[in-house]
């Protein structure tokens, strides 16, 4: 038995083809999450095109950002790395925090928080005496 492969938007011969008549005729009721799986360049063009909420307008925001919420909170640092960070790891660099705890530093640069954490050049400049 041969498995039948789907056509797939990068590789239509028609390049004037309407998105939004390859999916209807190609994935018909296929959710956003399968469509970005099956047929990402599909997927990233409807999306840029801000197109998605024409063809697939059965998306619930509420839905996905409570579920991101739960992502979130589920999470051994919480809701707020920093804090976490704080009670942890006082005083410890960038660099320290990366080789101890390397989920914590990625999660610190996800949430654009790393700047509030000491670089290992500050820490070196802080040992300096000051002059008077």
């Amino acid at each position: 038995m041969q498995d039948y492969k789907q056509p797939r938007w990068a590789d239509r011969t028609d390049r004037n083809a309407d998105p939004a008549n390859f999916y209807l005729s190609y994935y018909p009721g296929m959710k956003r999450g399968r469509l970005a799986k099956t047929d990402n360049a599909l997927y990233r063009y409807l999306s840029r095109h801000e197109r998605l909420d024409e063809v697939i307008p059965e998306f619930d925001r509420e839905i996905a950002e409570r579920s991101r919420r739960v992502r979130r909170r589920s999470s051994k640092y919480g809701t707020n790395p920093l804090a976490y960070y704080r009670e942890h790891y006082p005083r410890f660099t960038r660099w320290e925090i990366l080789q101890i705890d390397p989920g914590l530093y990625h999660k610190l640069r996800y949430e654009r928080l790393l700047h509030r954490i000491p670089s290992k050049n500050a820490k070196k400049k802080s040992k300096k005496p000051q002059p008077r």
